[in-house]
C-alpha cells in the first residue's frame, strides 16, 4: 500500500482527477473499457467515480465503493474468472476463463 501511494500524484498537482462514468449494470464492462482507455499518465492522477442516473459528488465514498464492488464482481464465481480453492479458500485463476 505505501508503494502505491508513490506512484499517485499528489492531490492538487495541477492535474485534474480522471473522471469515469459506470453504468450500475454494466459495471465489469463500461470500468474495464474505461480504464484501459488511460494513457499511462493518467493512471497516476486522482481518480473520480460517477454511477450514471445518480446523482453524487464523489468525495471518496463513490470510489471506495466503486472499488468495492469491481473487486466483488471480479471474484464472483458467477463471472468465471477465479476459482475458489476448496482446501485454503484462496483465489486461484481460472485456466478455463479465456483471460489466463
Amino acid at each position: 500500500l505505501n508503494q502505491f501511494r508513490l506512484l499517485q500524484l499528489p492531490h492538487g498537482a495541477g492535474l485534474e482527477a480522471m473522471r469515469i462514468e459506470i453504468r450500475r449494470d454494466h459495471l465489469l464492462e463500461d470500468s474495464f473499457s474505461q480504464v484501459m482507455s488511460m494513457k499511462m499518465g493518467e493512471l497516476r492522477r486522482w481518480l473520480r467515480v460517477q454511477f450514471v442516473g445518480e446523482s453524487g459528488i464523489d468525495a471518496g465514498g463513490i470510489e471506495r465503493e466503486w472499488f468495492a464492488l469491481v473487486s466483488k464482481s471480479l471474484l464472483d464465481p458467477q463471472t468465471g474468472l477465479f476459482l475458489i480453492e476448496k482446501d485454503s479458500g484462496a483465489f486461484g485463476i481460472n485456466p478455463s476463463s479465456g483471460v489466463a
